[in-house]
């Protein structure tokens, strides 16, 4: 099944994403076509926003480190907003990334991160919700409709914005289980809709 992206974020890159975002079937073996994740991870591959495990592999139910995360981030603010990251001398795969997440308010001087260990939902909320600045809300969801996440909780500031923006829903019961790890699949899900506004999910009012 052909899929394509249409958000008007990206007008200007009309002519690439109509080249580059039709697929006849998945790129990844393990990524079935009819499976809910599909077309997140192939237009999150398409723009270099995630890899493959392998080049035929990507493990969507694999868990996904922080600096991976940092690495989603800093691709995908760099997409939206159509500059290049430059290299940086450091000690670390993910130091250009950080350091362009810094330089762009993805990451506060007060936040610290652990850069290898399995990231946590609050912590890619953290990460994705602070790349569109644009804010722009289709979901009016109220923090007390968030059962499992509340004014105590790290980033949920930012949860909250990540479901107001429609690119986090959380299960049938709004949960969002923010201390949890997240899946390869799931990250790319939300970071496809940050992205692509077409992409957000509207929630049903109350």
């Amino acid at each position: 099944m052909k899929r394509m992206v249409r958000s008007a974020v990206f007008a200007a890159l009309a002519v690439i994403m109509t080249q580059s975002c039709v697929f006849a079937d998945t790129r990844f073996k393990d990524v079935p076509e009819n499976s809910w994740y599909a077309e997140y991870v192939d237009i999150a591959a398409d723009f270099g926003v995630i890899n493959g495990r392998t080049s035929e592999l990507f493990m969507p139910d694999n868990t996904i480190t922080v600096a991976e995360c940092v690495k989603m981030a800093a691709c995908a603010h760099a997409s939206m907003n159509h500059y290049e990251i430059f290299e940086f001398e450091g000690n670390n795969w993910y130091d250009k990334y950080v350091r362009c997440c810094e330089d762009n308010g993805i990451i506060e001087p007060h936040v610290k991160l652990n850069m290898n260990k399995p990231a946590t939902r609050a912590e890619v909320a953290y990460l994705f919700s602070r790349v569109d600045y644009n804010g722009m809300y289709i979901n009016n969801v109220p923090l007390t409709d968030i059962p499992d996440v509340d004014s105590e909780t790290p980033y949920y500031h930012e949860i909250l914005d990540m479901y107001n923006m429609g690119a986090a829903t959380g299960d049938k019961d709004m949960y969002f289980r923010p201390d949890s790890s997240i899946k390869r699949c799931e990250a790319a899900a939300m970071i496809t809709r940050v992205m692509c506004y077409d992409l957000r999910i509207e929630l049903p009012k109350g």
